[in-house]
């Protein structure tokens, strides 16, 4: 049974949802991503010294059921010719057993496929791409890279990838190729399952969409396919 999935811009992040899934979940999704997000960036601008991936997943947990996790680190080789989009697309494959890749795999690929100067692009590239101080003077960008593929439940399963580089530059930067010669130390991968918990979730589902409001345009699908309206306020 082949399964359609609708790619979303959700601040930072990219989420894909089944067309399956009903526009309730399809909503719990995108807010829970989007709220998650916006106090870890919070937390993470008022100390550099706090993990944002730890933040955004520890307010998941206030509503979501970890199931699975996995982290890895990583240098990538002196010839290596994969972009992010290549190592996000690895460690679904390896964490979805139960999942069929060629079904989301062509999404990927087209997000990978949009040129730079597409605007959703360069919604998430402000949101991915960040300039840190380096030690020896020179310029360094912070990336963070978020995918999250939901399936009916719903489940999310969420993909994260940092690294820092010297080599910025206004280009897509899913389908860019990282290298040792430019990524300063290791790439840090991790990966998050969680199910919803419907008790946690029903008390604070009202109050989430108020206060998510404001950011409404943070949520944008990703043209290309057919997509459903997930409505940040209804």
């Amino acid at each position: 049974m082949n399964t359609q999935y609708l790619a979303y811009a959700n601040a930072g992040a990219l989420v894909l949802l089944p067309s399956g899934m009903s526009a309730q979940e399809q909503q719990d999704v995108q807010h829970s991503v989007l709220f998650a997000q916006l106090a870890a960036t919070r937390k993470w601008l008022q100390s550099s010294q706090v993990e944002w991936y730890s933040i955004w997943q520890q307010v998941l947990k206030d509503s979501w059921l970890q199931r699975k996790v996995a982290w890895d680190t990583f240098a990538p080789p002196v010839d290596a010719t994969a972009s992010v989009m290549d190592w996000m697309t690895l460690l679904l494959e390896t964490s979805l057993d139960d999942v069929d890749a060629r079904e989301w795999l062509p999404v990927l690929q087209d997000i990978a496929g949009l040129p730079a100067t597409d605007p959703l692009i360069g919604l998430l590239r402000e949101r991915i791409q960040q300039p840190v101080s380096a030690s020896e003077g020179e310029p360094v960008d912070l990336l963070r890279f978020l995918l999250v593929v939901a399936q009916p439940g719903p489940r999310l399963n969420a993909v994260y990838i940092t690294l820092k580089s010297s080599e910025g530059g206004a280009v897509n930067p899913f389908s860019r190729v990282f290298t040792s010669t430019d990524v300063q130390g290791s790439v840090e991968q991790k990966f998050f399952q969680a199910d919803m918990s419907v008790v946690l979730q029903e008390p604070i589902r009202n109050v989430l969409e108020k206060r998510l409001e404001p950011f409404a345009e943070l949520i944008r699908p990703i043209p290309g396919k057919p997509e459903m309206e997930v409505d940040v306020g209804r």
